[in-house]
């Protein structure tokens, strides 16, 4: 069967930054941090964050179970792909958020849109 359909965006969760532009060169791969401060009808002490890129370029293999921090924001860290030619990828990352680990309560779940510029540069000539 096909996969349940993603939430839609929510307006109860602030991302910082709201969005992402990034310069990497060729064959690094440079972290991608995004801070998610829930309000009250999200908090938790744990969540798990499921990241997926329309686009492949931050395609993630896995959801990641985050917990808070004293005060009560969770950080996602993500990266860009080592191996990615040179160039300019956009597109905007979808996190939805579950209350537990399988992240099978879809309909509980959260997801927020951040959108993206990643600029590849070529790697330097020896």
């Amino acid at each position: 069967p096909a996969p349940a359909p993603a939430p839609a965006p929510s307006t109860d969760i602030t991302v910082s930054p709201a969005r992402h532009d990034l310069g990497v060169a060729a064959g690094v791969s440079a972290p991608f941090t995004l801070v998610l401060t829930p309000d009250a009808t999200v908090a938790g002490a744990t969540l798990t964050v499921w990241p997926t890129d329309a686009t492949g370029f931050l395609q993630s293999t896995s959801t990641q179970r985050v917990r808070a921090d004293v005060q009560g924001r969770f950080v996602v860290t993500l990266v860009t792909p080592a191996d990615a030619a040179a160039g300019r990828r956009t597109g905007t990352l979808m996190l939805v958020l579950c209350p537990e680990p399988s992240c099978t309560r879809l309909q509980q779940a959260r997801s927020v849109g951040v959108p993206y510029t990643i600029e590849v540069t070529a790697a330097p000539g020896p």
